[in-house]
């Protein structure tokens, strides 16, 4: 008998394909079952802002996303307002970031991250929500004009009409500041600036100049005899993060920040906020790192700064009298520096992992220890650079969750030593 026509069918073409398909739903089965695997673990979210015209690279770039880019307003070629872009990653995880200028003659300037210096890429590691601003040179301000008139700026930069109500003004260096001056084509018509763009004094209604930092692409509004209308900048929310270091405490504060410990802000991008450090009984203020320097009062711009390191260190106590050294002479400052500036726990079970991002100024030996009580549950050594080496350390899947003293012992080649000791939470 010959065989049936669907049947063959099925058995060459049909089967084949089933099998295929079957494969297919398999995997995709597994890609969502890693992904929501992934899901489940501590995430944290990473702002990045493109202050100017360039792009900020990521690597690794989480799956689907893409670089972000500053978006330029196709009247004037410029970028017409600060923009951010959100990536989500697992606590823990360190990330490079690469700043690119996106046409001639734009030049990246730095980062707004005192852990980033210089121009070159910026690696981070992200234990908790975090922003970083490239910084790109020159600048641009728009302003919007209501009536006629005309308006110049004291640098030499021109404002030249980019819409029949609007001009555009620059090229400004970042961090520069310039004196825009209205004038009215009639001269009865008064002249009103919408403040909030223009540093302090705020212009009253008549005053003709509005005084401006640049730390971005900025937008204000000027009436020659009409309603200028409100502010137009679209604010973009920053976070502001005040960490300390050195061998002393101290509190810093400022607005709505009273920071014993380290503190992060939520702020519009350009807000500007003034700090103070107070150094506790027995330390000393030494300087702050990101911004300012060595003056207790820090004044800062949110958004080009977003993260600034206050340094307290102990007081040095007194040699003993002696006929070679006076009374209160001061114990010059050890040689070996160390500090561990953050520290975070990523994982589950056998999969977990502390991570100490720690700085040191000289090569070392670092020997690392975990218990409760008197028990010793775990142990480590690395042999570590100087600069701001990242150390992990993997955690037994014995050792269950709860609460434990984590201590590490630094050992210079010189054999100057360095002790830090730290209460940490383990999950399960």
């Amino acid at each position: 008998m010959s065989p049936i026509p669907g049947v063959r069918v099925f058995d060459s073409v049909i089967q084949p394909t089933l099998r295929a398909c079957v494969g297919l739903l398999s995997a995709l089965l597994a890609v969502c079952l890693v992904t929501g695997s992934a899901s489940a673990a501590p995430a944290v979210q990473l702002d990045v802002v493109p202050d100017g015209n360039g792009t900020i690279s990521l690597d690794p770039l989480p799956f689907l996303e893409s670089d972000c880019s500053a978006t330029v307003d196709p009247a004037s070629g410029t970028v017409a307002t600060v923009s951010s872009c959100p990536y989500e990653y697992p606590r823990g995880q360190e990330v490079t970031l690469t700043a690119t200028p996106n046409a001639p003659g734009v030049t990246f300037e730095g980062w707004s991250d005192e852990r980033c210096p210089g121009r070159g890429a910026c690696t981070l590691f992200l234990d908790t929500d975090q922003t970083v601003t490239a910084l790109f040179s020159p600048q641009y301000i728009k302003v919007s004009v209501a009536g006629l008139g005309n308006v110049t700026a004291d640098t030499g930069a021109t404002c030249q009409p980019i819409t029949p109500s609007s001009l555009n003004c620059g090229p400004l260096p970042i961090f520069s500041r310039v004196t825009l001056l209205a004038t009215p084509d009639l001269p009865g018509d008064r002249t009103t600036w919408v403040a909030s763009a223009c540093d302090a004094p705020r212009p009253q209604p008549g005053e003709r100049e509005c005084v401006v930092s640049v730390y971005g692409p900025t937008s204000t509004s000027v009436g020659f005899g009409h309603d200028p209308g409100g502010d137009r900048t679209p604010a973009i929310s920053v976070r502001f993060r005040i960490l300390k270091s050195g061998t002393g405490w101290g509190t810093v504060r400022g607005g709505p920040l009273d920071c014993g410990n380290t503190c992060t802000l939520d702020e519009n991008f350009g807000r500007g906020i003034t700090l103070r450090a107070d150094p506790a009984r027995g330390s000393t203020f030494v300087r702050w790192r990101g911004a300012c320097g060595a003056a207790p009062t820090c004044s800062l711009a949110v958004g080009p700064v977003t993260a600034v390191v206050a340094v307290f260190d102990e007081e040095g106590p007194s040699h003993p009298e002696s006929p070679t050294s006076a009374p209160g002479t001061v114990r010059p400052r050890p040689t070996f520096v160390v500090q561990m500036p953050r520290m975070a726990v990523n994982g589950h079970g056998r999969n977990r992992r502390i991570f100490m991002r720690v700085a040191l100024n000289a090569p070392a030996t670092v020997r690392g220890t975990l218990s409760r009580g008197r028990r010793r549950v775990a142990s480590w050594r690395w042999r570590v650079a100087a600069g701001r080496p990242l150390l992990r350390a993997p955690v037994p899947a014995r050792v269950a969750k709860g609460v434990y003293k984590l201590r590490l012992s630094f050992r210079s080649r010189a054999s100057e030593t360095k002790r830090i000791t730290r209460r940490i939470r383990l999950p399960g």
